[in-house]
Formats: structure tokens, C-alpha cells, sequence
């Protein structure tokens, strides 16, 4: 875990780190029935500023933590935080980035070359939890929840655009047609049990799905 272990207050110091593993280990060894180890699905959530040129290291534009505190009131701030940029930017330089970084998959929202078509794609990923028959301790919840996993698919094509217009007769801005897949992948996601119990004082856990695919069609019209 970042800055949890090693502790930051150890990570400069090879004999430090060293002695947080043994301690780690010691602590260990001495559980006597059970031993939970957790960890953060999600640490940390970054913006990358100015669009591409925030990949561009010449550039100098370090990513923002997006915290809670950060985006409270983002909606009603107006704009964006993060700023935006135009043109075009290396393409090893993007790619090297993003492999310092750990990051797997990039989202560009239009298509290269054309301003026309529009994509959006969306990840979702969480580790299962661990969960047991309900008025239980915690020593009972010997059970893990499937992960959660989503991916969100949306394309647009615009229609018409503010400068394309062959009439003042209408003050349209922009006319936005598109299908939205919500779980396109139809992953049988879990949000909770419920618990049955037999006459036999069994208990089983039956699966609450949330929901599966769905498409989505859309017309947006800006004025």
C-alpha cells in the first residue's frame, strides 16, 4: 500500500524498510485463528491536466489527486479543474507516460482526424468483499463477493454543427445522435445476499444481480 507499507516515514531508509518487513512477519506469526489482510481497491484518483499535453513530460504538468475535498462542488464551479488542449502530441512519449504510470487504457473522446463521431468508454472495477450469514462476527465471514466489473461503451454522431448551419432560420448549436451499452459485456455483477435458511437450519446464500446489458439510444440537441 502507497505510503502505508513501507510507511513514508520508512521509505528512504533501506535498514528502515527492512525492519517494517520483520515487524510485518512478527505480527504474522502470531495470529492465532485468523489473519485479515486488506487493502484499498482504488488509492488514489488522478486527473490528467491539459488533455494530452499532461502525458508530455517537457511540458510539466503533474497530475492532480482528484480527493473528495477536491471534487465536492465541482458542479458547480463550471468549466474544468483540469484544464484542455489542442493538437496533437508524440505519440512515444503518450505511451511511455502512461507505462510510468501504470495507467492500461486511454480515453479519447473524438476520433482521430475528425470532430464528427464521439466515443466514450468507461471501466469499472472493484475487489469482492468478504461477507457471512447475517448477526454474524466477523470470524464467520469466511465468504468473498464476486469483483465488480463493468465496461460502459457510448458513440455519438454529430448531425449538425454551430458553423456547418445553411440557415439562420434555426439557433441550434449542435444535433448529437448515439447508442449508449450499459454493461456491454453483461457481466452478472452481485450486490448482495439474501440468506434462506432450511428446515434443517442450513443457510444459503442466494444472489442478488444487478443489472445486465442494456442499449441505450439518444438525441441530444444543444441550442
Amino acid at each position: 500500500e502507497e505510503d502505508l507499507f513501507p510507511s513514508a516515514m520508512s521509505a528512504g531508509s533501506l535498514y528502515q524498510i527492512e525492519e517494517e518487513r520483520r515487524l510485518l512477519y512478527v505480527a504474522i506469526t502470531r495470529a492465532e485463528k485468523r489473519l485479515y489482510l486488506t487493502h484499498a481497491g482504488v488509492r488514489h484518483v488522478f486527473g490528467i491536466r491539459y488533455g494530452l499535453e499532461g502525458l508530455i513530460p517537457s511540458y510539466r504538468h503533474e497530475p492532480t489527486i482528484l480527493t473528495p475535498e477536491v471534487v465536492d462542488e465541482i458542479d458547480t464551479i463550471g468549466g474544468t479543474i483540469l484544464g484542455s488542449s489542442r493538437g496533437g502530441q508524440p505519440t512515444d512519449q503518450i505511451v511511455r507516460r502512461l507505462a510510468d504510470m501504470n495507467i492500461n487504457m486511454l480515453f479519447s473522446d473524438y476520433f482521430p482526424n475528425t470532430d464528427k463521431w464521439k466515443i466514450t468508454v468507461k471501466g469499472h472495477y472493484a475487489d469482492g468483499l468478504p461477507f457471512g450469514p447475517p448477526h454474524t462476527g466477523r470470524e464467520k465471514q469466511v465468504f468473498r463477493m464476486r469483483s465488480y466489473r463493468r465496461v460502459d461503451l457510448g458513440i455519438s454522431y454529430r448531425l449538425l454543427k454551430e458553423n456547418e448551419r445553411r440557415t439562420s432560420r434555426w439557433s441550434l448549436r449542435n444535433i448529437w445522435v448515439g447508442l449508449d451499452a450499459f454493461n456491454i459485456l453483461d457481466v452478472k455483477n452481485v450486490n448482495s445476499y439474501y440468506w434462506v435458511t432450511d428446515i434443517t437450519n442450513n443457510q444459503y446464500a442466494v444472489p442478488n444481480y444487478l443489472t445486465g446489458r442494456q442499449i441505450n439510444a439518444r438525441i441530444l440537441i444543444e441550442l
